[in-house]
């Protein structure tokens, strides 16, 4: 979940961010990257999703499939 402990956390650490596709919205990626985290969706083995996250913003997209 991300929530403004994980914001403080990651801005005041200089960290990125890895998390589960599940769990991104478009909001979570343009407030992440308001706080200049990166983000990296995984595990996204579908074609469409994996596109529309990056239409969203991700900065990296880990996936199974090398299509």
């Amino acid at each position: 979940e991300i929530n403004d402990n994980m914001l403080k956390m990651l801005t005041e650490n200089k960290l990125d961010i890895d998390v589960i596709h599940t769990t991104v919205t478009e909001e979570n990626i343009k407030l992440l990257h308001d706080h200049g985290i990166k983000v990296n969706v995984w595990t996204v083995d579908d074609k469409e999703k994996g596109e529309q996250y990056a239409l969203w913003g991700a900065d990296y997209i880990t996936t199974n499939i090398l299509e």
